[in-house]
C-alpha cells in the first residue's frame, strides 16, 4: 500500500522515499525521509526538536542536537531544487514547521 503524502506542490512517497515537485523528483536518504513523512504529516504545526529527534533517531539514541539542523538544511535543499513552494520554518529555541505559502 503506497503511502503518498502531499502538501502544496510537494508529494512524497513513503514506499519509494522520494520527493516530487514542480522541478522534478528526488531520491530522500532514509532519515530525510523519516523526517519528510513526520513534517509532512504534520504540516502547519510547529513540532518540538525532542519530538523529532526521538522519532527520527530514537528515543535512546545518542545522537547531537546539530544533526537534526544538518538534516533539516538537506531537506530545505532540495524542496529549493524541486523548485517547491513548500518551506521548513524555524521556530527558534522550539522546532520546525513546514509551511506551504498560499498561491
Amino acid at each position: 500500500s503506497a503511502r503518498v503524502l502531499q502538501v502544496g506542490d510537494a508529494a512524497f512517497d513513503a514506499a519509494q522515499k522520494t520527493l516530487t515537485g514542480p522541478g522534478g523528483c528526488c531520491s530522500l536518504s532514509k532519515r530525510e525521509a523519516e523526517l519528510m513523512e513526520i513534517l509532512l504529516a504534520n504540516h502547519g504545526q510547529t513540532l518540538p526538536r525532542s519530538m523529532l529527534l526521538t522519532r527520527v533517531w530514537g528515543p535512546d539514541a545518542e545522537v547531537e542536537d546539530g544533526n537534526l539542523d544538518t538534516y533539516i538544511y538537506y531537506l530545505r535543499k532540495i524542496l529549493k531544487k524541486l523548485k517547491s513552494r513548500v518551506r521548513v520554518s524555524t521556530a527558534h529555541g522550539i522546532g520546525y514547521r513546514l509551511e506551504c505559502p498560499p498561491c
